[in-house]
This record gives structure tokens, C-alpha cells and sequence, in this order.
């Protein structure tokens, strides 16, 4: 399998709400970390409710995620607030087998699409 083949292996990109302000930390190393939780609108249901109208009727998974470095830092600058609208990308990592968090490397508040 080729570098590139490789890279494309672990990629997850969400769109969900905030669930609180990030929250910024100092680890043992020294380097800056902002996590926080995004709630991701499952697929709607047999019923066609819109996910993104109906927001607080639809079930929703929970998502840790954490992001490194000066990008932690400039995204806790913004004072971002519960129930924005954010944009995700990054990798799949675990410390526990039931406990999932996304690495970031992209986060952006995004208008969600209402169509």
C-alpha cells in the first residue's frame, strides 16, 4: 500500500453542534489542547423529519474531539457558544475500546445547509 493510500485511511469529517465552549488545557508536554463535544444529527427518520430544522427532536451521537497546538489556541479565541454549527475534520483515535475521540486538524464554524 502506497503513502498516499495510507493517509486516506483514517479520515472523518462531522457536522454538528458545539456542546460547550472548548475547553483549553496545558498538557505534560507542554503543548495547548482545546476539546470539546459536538453533537452529530443522526439520519433522519422514517417519519422525513428535517435534521436540521427539528435539531432538538432528532437523536444525535456525541462526539469528543480535540484539537493541538496554535490551532487550539485560535479556535478558543473565537468564544465559541453552545449550539453553533461546526465543521470537523481529522482522525479516528482510541484510548479505550469504547472510548472514541476525533484528533482534529480542521475546525470551522459553518452555516448549516437548511435545504
Amino acid at each position: 500500500m502506497n503513502n498516499f493510500a495510507q493517509s486516506m485511511l483514517n479520515q472523518v469529517r462531522l457536522l454538528g453542534r458545539l456542546c460547550h465552549a472548548p475547553n483549553l488545557y496545558l498538557t505534560q508536554g507542554k503543548l495547548l489542547k482545546a476539546a470539546f463535544q459536538i453533537a452529530v444529527p443522526r439520519s433522519p427518520g422514517q417519519n422525513g423529519s428535517n435534521m436540521i430544522t427539528n435539531w432538538h427532536t432528532v437523536q444525535a451521537d456525541y462526539i469528543t474531539v480535540v484539537l493541538f497546538g496554535q490551532p487550539a489556541r485560535e479556535l478558543c479565541a473565537r468564544r465559541l457558544s453552545r449550539g453553533v454549527w461546526i465543521n470537523v475534520q481529522g482522525r479516528l483515535r482510541t484510548r479505550s475500546r469504547r472510548k472514541w475521540e476525533v484528533v482534529a486538524h480542521f475546525v470551522e464554524p459553518t452555516q448549516a445547509n437548511k435545504s
